[in-house]
């Protein structure tokens, strides 16, 4: 579950640039913790070039920091290149992808 509050920045108010501050609960369940935790991030989408843009954010989930940088890359007729990087306590995932958006850019 989460809500936030997001501002547009950029030129013309961007929808696809943006500041968004995030409120929410995080749910873990393993053999060690089971609880229902509160948290608090930071979130910014900036596009650094045309068709390419970075979004970071990070979130604080009572004592278990989340860290997030996406990249994405419009490269031809809506194809769209990912390059995502998520960490949170013990979990860390790269991924590399490729995605087809259906609205426009």
């Amino acid at each position: 579950m989460n809500c936030f509050l997001k501002k547009n920045i950029g030129r013309n108010r961007d929808p696809f640039q943006y500041l968004k501050i995030k409120l929410g609960q995080l749910k873990i369940q393993n053999n060690e913790l089971n609880e229902h935790d509160l948290g608090a991030g930071i979130e910014l989408r900036k596009r650094l070039i045309s068709g390419l843009y970075l979004n970071s954010a990070y979130t604080y989930w009572n004592g278990i920091n989340e860290v997030e940088l996406n990249g994405e890359y419009k490269i031809r007729y809506n194809w769209i290149i990912n390059l995502r990087y998520h960490h949170i306590k013990n979990y860390e995932e790269v991924s590399l992808g490729i995605s087809y958006s259906l609205g426009t850019w």
